[in-house]
């Protein structure tokens, strides 16, 4: 006897289990949506998953400076003029690329659970690449639009000269209470191989 006749044979009088609304296909209509709990004894439900903001970023040969689609330009005007001063730094100096990222996560979670929104960041000048920054620089510009970062940074800019001018940056914080995105703090695996 071959395989499909022995498993058809074994498979004879099965009846299949009731879906009750947990089997729903992923289709063009609830793609975006997430399955989550509706309640007490009820199947789960899909619920519209937002997606996290783009952010707008502009270049200058000196500077380099953005802010999430979402919130508008205010809070890089803030950052701008200094308001409200970093509370905490973040020195970058001497790292690689791979574990400046994982530096820069602990220290966004860590000022998060603090409750602290102004931070400096300090990338130094590095080695130059063609655009004329160095290499952190241009990859905080990066990081800060992926995920988890994008989650929860409003804004960015090269900080002023009393923070280290273009070899620092000024980071300002969602305020945890209003961010209703959840975050994944753990790094994608594209980055690992870094």
């Amino acid at each position: 006897m071959d395989e499909d006749a022995l498993f058809a044979a074994a498979m004879h009088g099965v009846k299949p289990v009731a879906a009750r609304g947990r089997d729903i296909p992923v289709t063009a209509d609830n793609k975006g949506y997430r399955r989550t709990p509706s309640g007490k004894g009820n199947p789960l439900k899909y619920q519209k998953v937002a997606a996290l903001p783009s952010f707008v970023i502009q270049e200058q040969e000196d500077r380099i400076e953005g802010y999430r689609s979402d919130c508008g330009p205010q809070p890089l005007y803030q950052l701008r003029v200094g308001i409200p001063e970093p509370r905490i730094t973040l020195d970058l100096h001497g790292y690689r690329s791979g574990a400046a990222h994982d530096m820069l996560i602990q220290f966004v979670k860590s000022a998060i659970s603090r409750d602290i929104r102004s931070l400096l960041v300090v990338t130094g000048r590095g080695k130059r690449l063609a655009t004329g920054r160095g290499i952190l620089q241009e990859l905080l510009s990066e990081w800060v639009q992926e995920k988890p970062l994008n989650a929860v940074v409003l804004a960015f800019c090269t900080a002023g000269q009393a923070h280290g001018g273009q070899g620092a940056f000024y980071l300002l914080l969602q305020n945890p209470k209003k961010n209703r995105t959840p975050i994944v703090w753990e790094r994608s695996l594209s980055r690992e191989m870094e």
